[in-house]
């Protein structure tokens, strides 16, 4: 004998799931630490592994390892940020470039550095505002 608000629970349960799967990618997606500084990279036009690797290195002094920048960019093209291009050449070389909702995060970063620049510092502005 079938329980009718089992099932409703199990579907429920399932809806939440996906809906905690969708809301977690965007929080991977975003909270990824070299997100930033490989969408800015980019902003400037396709690179290749090593170019793009070559850039961050020294655009924000520091090392990314190629795992590292090789796990970002699956993640960035997993959810369409980033398009991954083979190109027909012998050694086979990949180019990565922004797409067009790569091109809109830079919009995003933009707006989330005018608010640092307001903010940065100033605690007492954030709790005078509640």
């Amino acid at each position: 004998m079938d329980n009718p608000r089992a099932k409703e629970r199990t579907i429920d349960n399932i809806a939440l799931e996906q809906s905690n799967d969708n809301q977690m990618s965007l929080n991977e997606m975003l909270g990824g630490h070299w997100l930033h500084s490989v969408v800015e990279i980019l902003a400037d036009g396709p690179y290749h592994f090593n170019e793009l690797k070559r850039e961050i290195d020294e655009a924000y002094s520091c090392y990314i390892s190629n795992k590292t920048l090789s796990y970002a960019l699956k993640n960035l093209a997993k959810y369409g940020v980033v398009k991954r291009r083979v190109l027909s050449e012998k050694p086979k070389r990949v180019s990565y470039e922004l797409t067009e909702s790569g091109r809109d995060l830079l919009g995003v970063f933009a707006l989330a550095r005018d608010w640092e620049t307001k903010w940065r510092g100033t605690p007492q502005r954030l709790a005078k505002s509640k």
